[in-house]
C-alpha cells in the first residue's frame, strides 16, 4: 500500500513518501539549499582565493612583516573554507554529513591560531605577553580538540571549551587593541577598528553558543 504523503520541511512541498520519489525530493531540496547558500558559498570561495594570494605573497615578499601577511592569509583561507564546508555545497557533491561535520570542527579548532597570530604580529606580545600566551594556548588546544573528536567519534566534542577560550581570547585582544590604538598611527587605528568589529561579532556568536546570550547561533560573517 502507498505511504501517506510526506511534508518536506526544507522546501515546503508535499510529496508522496514513495521510495521512488526520494531521489527527486533530495535533489530538489539540495537545489533549494544551494540557492539559499549562494552568497555564503561565493563569499567563501572569495575568501579562500584572497587567503591563497596573501599566503603566496608572503612567500615572495622580502620587505615588511611577512608573518603578519601570512597569518592574515591563513586565517582568511581557513575562514572561507569553513564557510564552504558549512554550506550545502558539499552535500551536492555527495559528501556525507559526518565528513563535513568533522572537517568543520577541525577547522574551527585550528582557525584561532592564525586569527590570534595576526594581532600578535601587528601590536606585539601585548600586555604581560597575553597575546603570545593565547596563541600558544590555542596551538596546544587545537590538536587536543582534534584528537578528542577522533577518539570519541564525535565532531566538535570540545566545542564548549573552544567557545569559552574564544570568548576569553577575544576579550583579551579587545583589551590589547584598545591599549595599542591610543599610541598607534592612524593607519593602525583603522585596522584595529576593523578588527574590533569582527571580534564583536565573533564574541557575540560564541556567547550565544554558550547560552549566555538569548537566541541561537549568530552569523559572524558580516563582521568579517
Amino acid at each position: 500500500a502507498p505511504h501517506p504523503p510526506h511534508q518536506d520541511t526544507l522546501i515546503g512541498a508535499v510529496y508522496p513518501a514513495d521510495d521512488a520519489m526520494l531521489p527527486f525530493v533530495l535533489s530538489h531540496a539540495t537545489t533549494v539549499s544551494l540557492r539559499a547558500d549562494a552568497v555564503k558559498i561565493v563569499l567563501g570561495f572569495l575568501l579562500v582565493v584572497i587567503g591563497i594570494i596573501a599566503c603566496a605573497a608572503s612567500l615572495i615578499r622580502r620587505r615588511g612583516d611577512v608573518l603578519a601577511l601570512r597569518a592574515f592569509g591563513a586565517f582568511t583561507l581557513l575562514y572561507g573554507a569553513r564557510m564552504i564546508v558549512d554550506s550545502s555545497l558539499p552535500f551536492f557533491f555527495g559528501v556525507s554529513w559526518r565528513t563535513t561535520s568533522f572537517t568543520e570542527a577541525f577547522i574551527t579548532y585550528v582557525i584561532p591560531i592564525a586569527g590570534w597570530a595576526l594581532p600578535l604580529r601587528m601590536i606585539g606580545n601585548g600586555w604581560k605577553s597575553t597575546l603570545r600566551l593565547q596563541v600558544i594556548a590555542f596551538a596546544i588546544f587545537a590538536p587536543v580538540g582534534i584528537l578528542s573528536d577522533v577518539i570519541t567519534g564525535t565532531p566538535s566534542s570540545l566545542e564548549l571549551v573552544n567557545n569559552v577560550l574564544v570568548v576569553i581570547g577575544g576579550v583579551n585582544i579587545l583589551f590589547n587593541f584598545t591599549r595599542a590604538a591610543h599610541r598607534g598611527s592612524r593607519e593602525l587605528r583603522v585596522v584595529l577598528i576593523g578588527g574590533l568589529v569582527f571580534l564583536a561579532f565573533a564574541i557575540n556568536n560564541n556567547l550565544r553558543n554558550l547560552g549566555l546570550l538569548p537566541g541561537g547561533s549568530a552569523d559572524e560573517t558580516p563582521g568579517f
